[in-house]
């Protein structure tokens, strides 16, 4: 009763370049933004930290995240948690590595 349940016309977008290795998807809402990051095989590339906690999920290849002197590998399918503000190192394994990143939308404004 309480949520109005209303559709809308579907809106596909290719998202925007960040740097070399992010591609940005801006909804036009502050809950959320996704972000794909593609790190060529044998790199290393670091998300920088937002303000706001990150769930990173692994849809291809594999890599070793670390934050300060906390390590973790991770495969297809594996998700972690990042805290607010964490930067989190990525080197990728020898297939590179494909993550996505959803996390509070920090680039809205209302």
């Amino acid at each position: 009763n309480m949520m109005p349940y209303e559709t809308g016309d579907t809106t596909l977008q290719e998202g925007d370049k960040v740097d070399a290795c992010t591609r940005r998807y801006l909804p036009p809402i502050s809950d959320f933004l996704m972000e794909v990051i593609d790190v060529p095989a044998g790199d290393t590339y670091t998300i920088e930290g937002v303000d706001s906690p990150t769930v990173l999920l692994t849809l291809d290849g594999d890599a070793a995240l670390s934050v300060q002197e906390h390590a973790l590998n991770v495969s297809v399918g594996l998700a972690v948690f990042g805290s607010a503000r964490a930067s989190i190192q990525v080197q990728a394994g020898p297939y590179g590595v494909r993550l996505a990143r959803a996390c509070r939308n920090v680039y809205h404004e209302e």
